[in-house]
């Protein structure tokens, strides 16, 4: 019998949310907050995906070969990230 396997997860960035590279950072400035966030160079690296509306797998992907990290320490990384995101209103699933 053929397993039935689950679309990987999308998130879309929330309307409102203004995003600029500038220097080499990326700023975040998010509607429901005062001030910018700015990203590190791992949050940078997901967010440029994001952007894309790419899938968290291949995001995962990508950042295993980026950072030369296992699987499970990027799925983690990621999704921690993605995490905090969605817990600002930055991000939603879908």
């Amino acid at each position: 019998m053929k397993k039935k396997t689950r679309p990987a997860a999308h998130y879309r960035i929330v309307d409102g949310v203004a995003h600029r590279e500038i220097e080499g950072q990326t700023l975040l400035l998010v509607g429901s907050e005062s001030g910018l966030l700015t990203l590190n160079a791992t949050g940078q690296f997901i967010w440029r995906r994001l952007v894309k509306a790419r899938n968290v797998a291949t995001i995962v992907t990508a950042f295993q070969r980026e950072f030369g990290v296992t699987t499970d320490v990027a799925r983690r990384d990621v999704g921690v990230f993605l995490d905090m995101l969605e817990s600002r209103q930055i991000v939603r699933r879908g």
